[in-house]
């Protein structure tokens, strides 16, 4: 960096070409306007220095859902299969459309799976499963009424777990994958904390 006096002017604003590097703390009072992007591997603290204030992830992407059976995987065929996701910090929101084009193999309840990242272990929950959060989506589930119920994923899991029709009040039946038909669609979506 060069200060230049040239007797007229007075000091001129200083410029950089290339890569400017510093070592130590840098303090500045006043609007820092940047054009370009920011690189911050450590993280930004906001409004504090500590570990509370530090904002160190963000991240946005796709994900693949699947249907599974909480007893076995099982496999089926598809339409659609379209999942969208938004990271900060720790706080995951995801959301997407997945649609079938048969019945499934599978046993157990219901659930998608392949979320982008494992569930935290957490106190929030439903019965023993976690209720982070449900979506109420209409869906031609065989002869059963166009509701289903859906709990949050699942503590250390990457699926959500279905909880049950839903016919004039909870008939706490929850859906299997040999329950899926061709055309069977759902539109969900979550927010959970990651580990």
């Amino acid at each position: 960096m060069a200060i230049t006096l040239d007797g007229t002017s007075g000091i001129t604003t200083p410029g950089i070409v290339g890569n400017l590097s510093v070592s130590g703390n840098t303090t500045v009072g006043g609007t820092l306007t940047n054009t370009g992007l920011i690189t911050a591997s450590a993280g930004v603290a906001i409004g504090g220095v500590g570990a509370a204030n530090t904002l160190d992830d963000y991240e946005e992407g796709n994900w693949t859902p699947i249907f599974t059976g909480a007893a076995s995987n099982g496999s089926g065929t598809y339409s659609t299969q379209v999942g969208r996701y938004v990271k900060v910090g720790k706080k995951v929101n995801c959301w997407g459309v997945i649609a079938s084009s048969s019945s499934h193999t599978g046993t157990g309840t219901l659930q998608i799976d392949g979320l982008p990242f494992t569930k935290e272990n957490s106190y929030l929950s439903w019965g023993t499963e976690t209720n982070i959060a449900y979506h109420i989506s209409f869906i031609p589930f065989g002869t059963a009424t166009n509701v289903i119920r859906l709990l949050g994923p699942v503590s250390n899991g990457t699926f959500i777990r279905f909880h049950s029709f839903q016919n004039s009040g909870d008939t706490s039946v929850p859906p299997t994958p040999a329950d899926l038909q061709n055309g069977t669609t759902i539109y969900f979506s979550a927010t959970y904390e990651v580990q």
